[in-house]
């Protein structure tokens, strides 16, 4: 049930890596499907978005952090942003560079499926040609953005005070591998073989930003 203020605020879902695809009506339009669930609900002021899957995380920052402050000055409506994998990097790097705009402009962030700590599947030597060509995949890399976190929003008390009233972390795992989609199914099957829960691409623990305090829930 909605309240009275849902309409106070602007909605942007902010999908993740491959998005432009997984947007298409004939896959599943899985941001837009949101956005009808919201309008159905009575709210007005939503945005779909995929930021190019072909950049790199901090390189989309940019862009997103543009179209956040063109449309809190256009609308004068508080922002809530509902981003999924490879966005949530894009929305705590826009954070990194611009905190004043996001302390005054952004009520809430929820982040699905963070790849907070990068994909240890992506380590592998049969994805070292893909990575070398493709910057977005590349920030999905272990451990690539671990030490910016750390230094840019971890040991500062500003960002760690955004992250503890603003932020809610979901992970998400999936118990059968015959509930993944056919195309990450594989390595879902070996990350649950060797004990490890997963998406299919991310462990659980990789979806955690270590020493930052947030609500967090788990799928």
């Amino acid at each position: 049930m909605l309240t009275s203020k849902a309409n106070d605020f602007q909605y942007f879902f902010l999908g993740g890596i491959l998005g432009e695809f997984l947007s298409l009506p004939i896959v599943g339009n899985y941001l837009k499907e949101n956005e009808r669930i919201l309008r159905e609900m009575g709210i007005h002021d939503i945005h779909c978005l995929t930021l190019n899957s072909l950049n790199s995380a901090h390189r989309n920052a940019k862009e997103l952090v543009d179209i956040l402050e063109r449309e809190f000055e256009l609308r004068e409506k508080k922002i809530i942003i509902f981003s999924h994998s490879k966005g949530c990097l894009e929305v705590l790097l826009g954070l990194l560079r611009e905190y004043d705009f996001f302390e005054n402009a952004v009520e809430k962030i929820i982040c699905v499926q963070p790849p907070f700590q990068g994909s240890d599947v992506l380590n592998n030597s049969i994805f070292k040609p893909l990575l070398k060509a493709w910057p977005g995949l590349n920030s999905l890399r272990k451990d690539f953005y671990t030490k910016i976190f750390q230094e840019g929003i971890i040991e500062k008390e500003n960002c760690q005070n955004f992250l503890r009233e603003k932020v809610l972390v979901i992970r998400t795992f999936m118990p059968r591998s015959r509930d993944v989609s056919w195309v990450i199914r594989p390595i879902h099957f070996i990350l649950k073989k060797a004990g490890s829960k997963s998406d299919g691409l991310l462990k659980l623990s990789e979806q955690v930003l270590p020493f930052a305090e947030y609500k967090d829930m788990t799928l």
